[in-house]
């Protein structure tokens, strides 16, 4: 019996802010990426890995990991910038 086991790691954009990079210097959109490993049996996701958040100057490139509290705020940010 063959068992295809393996992970798969998938991105989904959380929300994109607009600030001044540390890097680069440039006030750019930097977009919040959330970054997700799943196990697979048969190519199907059984369940997530590992998880991890970062936020990418799409200016640069440039990647800084954030916690889960960071990327909460970011999103309420976002929001609250989009309704005005």
């Amino acid at each position: 019996m063959i068992l295809l086991l393996g992970t798969r790691t998938s991105v989904a954009l959380r929300a994109t802010v607009w600030f001044v990079c540390h890097f680069c210097g440039f006030h750019a959109a930097q977009q919040v990426v959330e970054r997700r490993t799943r196990l697979t049996l048969f190519f199907l996701p059984l369940f997530t890995v590992s998880r991890s958040y970062v936020n990418v100057c799409m200016s640069c490139g440039r990647e800084v990991d954030l916690s889960r509290d960071q990327v909460e705020n970011a999103e309420r940010w976002a929001a609250s910038q989009s309704i005005r």
